[in-house]
């Protein structure tokens, strides 16, 4: 299980590696006043690799047999998913209705 776990999180740091790379790159095209170049190159990130919500356990097909709301702590303990319709802190804006949108709660402060 921990091989997994380290292959996973060195795919995700190549991933991410990559990406500094690519927007790197981009910056520069940017500075040059290449904005489709840039934009082209911008597209070709893969926001589903790396992008992962904390998980409200509320997705129905997930098995749950691992998951973190169900009191789970061992090394194997699921929290994420990559589907924001099921992030912990993020809601649906119901003002946007020809596409699905979501956006971050704003965590409460003890002093509002």
């Amino acid at each position: 299980m921990m091989d997994k776990k380290v292959k996973e999180i060195t795919e995700l740091q190549k991933e991410l590696d990559r990406r500094t790379a690519v927007e790197k790159l981009a910056e520069k095209l940017i500075i040059d006043g290449k904005f489709e170049e840039a934009k082209e190159l911008l597209d070709t990130l893969d926001d589903d690799k790396v992008v992962r919500y904390l998980c409200n356990g509320q997705k129905e097909d997930c098995k749950k047999r691992t998951c973190y709301m169900n009191g789970d702590k061992s090394d194997h303990t699921c929290f994420w998913t990559r589907d924001v319709r099921y992030a912990k802190n993020f809601e649906k804006n119901k003002d946007v209705v020809a596409e699905d949108v979501y956006y971050e709660k704003r965590a409460r402060s003890k002093f509002q």
